[in-house]
Parts: C-alpha cells; sequence; structure tokens
C-alpha cells in the first residue's frame, strides 16, 4: 500500500518534539510524537488477522487521521444498521466523546493522527466526519486550520455509531461523558436522570449498540493511554481515570488497547 508514513520522521519537524513512544505489538506498530504545544502526532500501521469488529470511544480530546491508498473491503464504519466502506485516501474528523464503529477485514493499512487537548475549533464539525482526500494533511501546527474544516463540511459524511436514536440514550451519554472518570456509577447517573439501571442500558444499547459501562471503560482507557504517554506512571493513570482496582485496569486495558499499560508509559513527558 503507497502511504507517506514511509517517511521517518513528520512533515515539518520543527513543531515536533522527538519521538516519545514506540509500541510494537502483533497488532500494531504505532510512534508517538509530541507537538511542542503537548499535542500529540501518531504514525500507526494496524494489523488484521481475523474479520474484526472495534468499537472506538475517544474521551477528552479531539483527532484528524488520514490514511491514503485503502483498498476496498478492507475498513468500514457502521452507522443506521449500514456500512459505510473506507476506501482510497480518507480522512477523518473524530471530536470528543465520539462512539466509531469499525469493521477490519484480514489485512494491514498505515493511518497517520493529530490528538489535539483544546476546544476544537468553532468551524469543525459537531460530530465524527470522514472525508476525501485529494493530498496529504499538513500535520503541524499551522496546517490544522479552518480551510481543512471548510473541506470536511463540505464533502464529509457523518460517520459516529448512532442506531435508532433514544431522548434517554443522549440523557445518559451526556452524563457518563461528564463523570467518566469519577467514582459515580452507572446505578447513581440513572437515578440522577430519574430513571433505573435497567432502562439506560436497554436505550443505550439500543442506540450505540454498546452497554453505558462499556462505553465507560472505552472512555477510561482511551484517557489513560494519553495519560501514561504524557509521563504518569500506570497507578496514577488508573486512579485518575476511575479505576481503583490495578488488575481491573490492565484487564480493561489490555482489551481495548491490545498492549499492557506499561508499553505506553513515555519516559518523555510532554509538557
Amino acid at each position: 500500500m503507497k502511504n507517506s508514513s514511509k517517511n521517518k520522521s513528520p512533515n515539518n519537524l520543527q513543531y515536533y518534539s522527538p519521538m516519545i513512544k514506540r509500541i510494537e505489538t502483533p497488532y500494531m506498530d504505532s510512534k508517538y510524537f509530541g507537538f511542542l504545544d503537548g499535542n500529540l502526532y501518531l504514525e500507526n500501521t494496524q494489523k488484521t488477522f481475523v474479520p474484526s469488529r472495534i468499537v472506538d470511544a475517544l474521551a477528552n480530546f479531539w483527532c484528524l487521521a488520514y490514511a491514503l491508498d485503502l483498498p476496498q473491503g478492507l475498513l468500514s464504519l457502521f452507522r443506521h444498521g449500514q456500512p459505510l466502506p473506507v476506501i482510497g485516501n480518507m480522512g477523518l474528523f473524530i471530536p470528543p466523546f465520539s462512539i466509531l464503529d469499525w469493521r477490519l477485514n484480514i489485512g494491514q493499512f498505515e493511518w497517520k493522527s493529530v490528538l489535539m487537548f483544546s476546544e476544537p475549533p468553532e468551524t469543525a464539525p459537531k460530530f465524527a466526519t470522514l472525508f476525501p482526500l485529494n493530498y496529504e494533511l499538513p500535520f503541524t501546527k499551522s496546517g490544522i486550520n479552518s480551510e481543512i474544516f471548510d473541506q470536511i463540511k463540505k464533502s464529509g459524511q457523518r460517520v459516529d455509531k448512532e442506531e435508532k436514536l433514544i431522548p434517554l440514550s443522549l440523557k445518559v451519554k451526556r452524563a457518563i461523558d461528564l463523570n467518566f472518570n469519577s467514582s459515580i456509577s452507572i446505578g447513581d447517573i440513572a437515578k440522577n436522570i430519574n430513571s433505573t439501571a435497567s432502562p439506560i442500558s436497554r436505550a443505550f444499547k439500543i442506540t450505540y449498540d454498546i452497554s453505558p459501562l462499556f462505553y465507560r471503560n472505552q472512555l477510561r482507557v482511551f484517557d489513560a493511554s494519553l495519560k501514561l504517554l504524557k509521563g504518569e506512571t500506570v497507578t496514577e493513570a488508573a486512579h485518575e481515570v476511575g479505576f481503583q482496582d490495578l488488575s481491573r485496569f490492565n484487564k480493561q486495558f489490555k482489551e481495548k488497547m491490545r498492549a499492557i499499560p506499561s508499553q505506553f508509559k513515555s519516559v518523555v513527558p510532554t509538557k
């Protein structure tokens, strides 16, 4: 597959620090670099050995990603019960607290992304959006600008997970988004919105095809992985995102990231 990620380092290195971490497993080869302003740049090669479903739930950061020369049939997103093929040269904008439902066939693909911890620009879409590319995105501090978001709005397609929309599901998701790293239980969230655990779980499953607990754990694990990359210890990261039981944290992390937390631990703290 042709991909500019064959370059050994990101574009315009003056905007980056040296590589923070390289994570190699049978399923991925990920290289993390640090922006000088504390954000992150990622080059990733992902491998799939059996047809798989992966549900991503990003926490309190936004992401702009792209891949080039994706072959037909390798990768798709699911929304409203229908597959949305990801083919050719494609970009993807993902705002905070998005849910993405991926289907991966056997193969390998490469992608690049930036992870930004500021508020998304006002010109950015409110939902995860897939858009075609005619060129490699300039992932530099000055390259993420309003022109890119204008292009996304003109040619993009909404791709965040949603099946049958139920108002109760939106209330539950909003409550989890605000409290995912706290000790508040799913039962407490149900009480706070004048419901009980069973109805909110059922509604959430209908809308997003995952449970509220699964969603919260995904947010926690993603957030923990970034804290590790920024120099925190495994114990610090686990506790800050809401896991008090380290063995449970390790299990959840390994299931989601296909790596153990210590593999993400950086010895080069970012700002």
